[in-house]
């Protein structure tokens, strides 16, 4: 049996988080499974970070403390792997070659993971261009003067998405003129799949009314087909608890109800 395969049926667990895109292991965990006086785990890790301290290593720099969830859970102290080397050096841990290849294993994990989502990421960003381009050259084809006004369906799809004209959007990430020159790269994956596919569906609907529309009749499928994906999207962030818009985490869902459109 391998030392992994001896950690793995050991009945004590180890808790992981991921802080800033790093893995880290709770410190107290391991020294009350597989430390020297696991039955005063706590007494233990002060004395390592003594001598750690005594051996002039910034313990605070690289041992945070994290509270995870659970009734009655109170902050814990947590270090990635490269910390867990050093305090190996100082501590004999027991089965530490199972710990060592459960937290490499762990971290690998966690970077694949990453490395996948960013491929995903990637390929959404590019079939998103894809159909933007797809959806400007409709806009062309389908308008009466074939010289649409880009800007007010382009408005008029996130107003009926975010509720936001473009400007808005801008101000409520906070993106300086850079950034906002490039909306779509810092907007969440989410709000991308929905704008993806309201302009496939808007185009859609212009071809089916023909080549004479006109500035008004393009914004107006366009927002009506960006509803008609709010329907989809808005449950989903509401269930994932994130922002629509830029995809982060928040306490209370916001407002995508919608207002009376201006276009």
């Amino acid at each position: 049996m391998t030392s992994l395969e001896q950690f793995q049926e050991f009945d004590g667990t180890i808790r992981k988080v991921i802080i800033n895109g790093v893995m880290h292991f709770s410190v107290i965990d391991v020294f009350k499974n597989y430390g020297s006086g696991s039955k005063a785990p706590k007494q233990e890790w002060q004395r390592a970070k003594q001598r750690l301290e005594e051996q002039g290593f910034d313990v605070d720099s690289f041992v945070r403390p994290h509270q995870f969830s659970g009734q009655g859970q109170r902050p814990t102290p947590v270090a990635n792997f490269d910390t867990f080397l050093r305090i190996a050096m100082i501590v004999s841990f027991k089965n530490w070659e199972g710990i060592r290849e459960y937290m490499v294993t762990a971290t690998h994990e966690k970077i694949e993971a990453q490395l996948e989502a960013q491929r995903e990421r990637e390929q959404l960003r590019q079939k998103s261009k894809r159909i933007r381009l797809s959806y400007a050259d409709t806009l062309i084809e389908t308008h009466e003067g074939h010289r649409p006004n880009f800007g007010r369906a382009t408005n008029a799809g996130y107003k009926g998405l975010f509720n936001m004209v473009a400007a808005e959007i801008i101000k409520y990430l906070g993106l300086n003129e850079s950034q906002a020159r490039n909306l779509r790269d810092h907007i969440g994956d989410l709000a991308l799949t929905g704008i993806t596919a309201y302009e496939a569906f808007a185009k859609h609907d212009m071809l089916a009314f023909g080549s004479q529309l006109n500035d008004e009749q393009q914004a107006e499928l366009t927002y009506q087909a960006a509803r008609e994906i709010l329907q989809i999207v808005k449950p989903r962030a509401e269930r994932l608890k994130i922002d629509l818009v830029s995809g982060r985490p928040l306490l209370a869902p916001p407002d995508y109800s919608g207002r009376e459109i201006e276009i």
